[in-house]
């Protein structure tokens, strides 16, 4: 997911919701992520909470299309952030899986 291979991917177990967890070991300036699912396995009513401690989030909801390309989603300013969680509250798959190939933070 983030070593920028094609042939490799992040495979959820069934079920939702599904979640990604990323803690940077310092700050860092994030404005915008791009996030490249399998088509039949993408997540629906997504949102990504970002912030710099445990305790104070921001929310910024997506919805991602059920495809396999790149989908880039810029977020409403630039943000200093240590914590980064994506949230998908459902799959399009009828068991909850979702399956991701790339994931890049801007």
């Amino acid at each position: 997911m983030f070593d920028g291979q094609y042939d490799t991917c992040w495979s959820s177990d069934a079920g939702s919701p599904q979640w990604i967890k990323i803690k940077f070991k310092e700050r860092r300036v994030m404005k915008a992520f791009s996030i490249q699912f399998q088509g039949g396995f993408a997540g629906k009513d997504c949102v990504l909470h970002f912030g710099n401690s445990n305790e104070e989030f921001e929310n910024f909801l997506f919805y991602p299309n059920d495809v396999n390309d790149t989908q880039e989603f810029v977020l409403p300013g630039n943000f200093d952030v240590t914590h980064v969680e994506f949230m998908f509250k459902t799959s399009t798959d009828f068991f909850g899986r979702i399956v991701i190939y790339n994931l890049k933070i801007y």
